[in-house]
């Protein structure tokens, strides 16, 4: 499970007797469950570190810091704590019914750490994620910024489950998932760790495996580049063997095309697939020439293609964001409920891209797609409305 949150959807509810720090929730969270080995995922809120929700990328702070100040900001609402972001690109894409990917625009509210910001993608693939981050900002001095990679329960220190290599490069966790990190400065624990209770505030401990990625704390360039490899009945016997999972290590099955601002972009090598984040528009590859704001997956033989598209906007309103400034320029505080387009339905939207070369449409599958050809190229325009994946293939042919 991979979860975010937009202008549209909260970071995290909270009340004053219950989730008191769950604040980074949904700062691009990934949640991997039922592993080979059993186990309900290794969660425990028994000593669980609030900062280290693997996958998030947040900065860290002592947990007393960390408490929710849970206030009824308006006559709509109770008290709650509801935040949403200025930020609206947040959501996914399928692509035939086999893979996905999805990606967000972080921006943590003002009311705790207004400078934090980051690009985030996660590309999903059989039992692969390949994890991206681009951009990340953070100007809050004294509280370092961590992409975390596991946070486990393990229950005593016992080893045997585990394996790290010598430059922390290569992580398996207790549950037999193994982390391959390309690109950051990895940190590994295995230790008590001392927490709160996520309702009472009553102190908590529990021994657990923790990994992340430091990034410093006054940063305004970070990234990260990581894969996930899941566990299954198909590759159990192999995550046992250290030498294999490092021989694994030396040809990881995807490619990065492209990892900056505009566009995070990988292969998956094994099914030739393309997925892409597109944060702005601009040129995708050698054969996506042009494309607006858009979640894109694509496979090809160079004959056929397979496209899948999704624009992440909700669109329950347009414009700028609509939230509310003090005199300071900082975000103020609102309830969910006390906006005008709560109970909007989505808006139209649209996606646009251009291919090279004359493709046809072969089969619409009920989507909304118009084909203009120029000059030798193809662009394509889908209407489509929440954020749904518009899945058609296509066939290159002349005019």
């Amino acid at each position: 499970t991979i979860a975010g949150h937009s202008r549209y959807l909260w970071s995290a509810e909270i009340y004053q007797q219950a989730n008191h720090y769950g604040r980074y929730l949904t700062h691009g969270s990934i949640q991997v469950t039922g592993p080979a080995g059993g186990g309900k995922g290794g969660y425990s809120q028994e000593g669980w570190d609030w900062c280290h929700i693997p996958g998030t990328t947040a900065a860290v702070l002592p947990m007393e810091k960390m408490k929710a100040n849970v206030l009824n900001v308006d006559d709509k609402s109770g008290y709650e704590e509801m935040l949403l972001s200025d930020e609206w690109f947040a959501g996914g894409v399928t692509h035939k019914g086999q893979s996905g990917a999805f990606a967000m625009k972080l921006h943590e509210h003002d009311k705790y750490n207004g400078s934090l910001r980051a690009r985030k993608s996660f590309f999903t693939f059989e039992n692969r994620v390949i994890c991206l981050g681009s951009d990340i900002e953070n100007s809050l001095e004294g509280a370092p910024v961590h992409t975390t990679l596991l946070q486990h329960y393990t229950g005593g220190f016992e080893m045997s489950a585990s394996y790290v290599s010598e430059d922390r490069k290569i992580i398996r966790n207790n549950l037999w998932d193994v982390y391959f990190i390309k690109d950051g400065n990895v940190r590994y624990s295995h230790e008590l760790q001392h927490s709160l209770h996520e309702e009472t505030d009553a102190p908590t401990e529990g021994i657990f495996e923790k990994a992340y990625i430091d990034h410093g704390d006054v940063i305004t360039d970070g990234r990260y580049e990581y894969m996930v490899l899941m566990s299954n009945k198909d590759n159990y016997k192999m995550l046992l063997d250290t030498l294999a999972i490092e021989a694994y290590a030396e040809n990881l099955p995807y490619r990065v095309i492209r990892h900056d601002r505009s566009v995070h972009g990988v292969e998956d090598l094994p099914s030739g697939t393309r997925a892409y984040a597109v944060f702005e528009k601009d040129r995708v590859d050698s054969l996506v020439t042009d494309c607006s704001p858009a979640m894109l997956m694509y496979t090809t033989d160079g004959k056929t293609m397979t496209l899948s598209v999704s624009n992440p906007d909700l669109a329950l309103y347009e414009g700028p964001s609509d939230e509310v400034y003090d005199e300071n320029g900082k975000r103020k505080e609102r309830s969910v409920y006390s906006r005008s387009w709560i109970d909007n339905p989505c808006g139209e939207t649209t996606v646009t891209l251009t291919i090279d070369g004359v493709w046809a449409i072969a089969d619409r599958n009920g989507c909304n797609v118009r084909a203009d050809y120029r000059q030798g190229a193809t662009t394509l325009t889908f209407r489509s409305t929440e954020a749904r994946t518009e899945e058609i293939k296509l066939k290159k042919t002349r005019l």
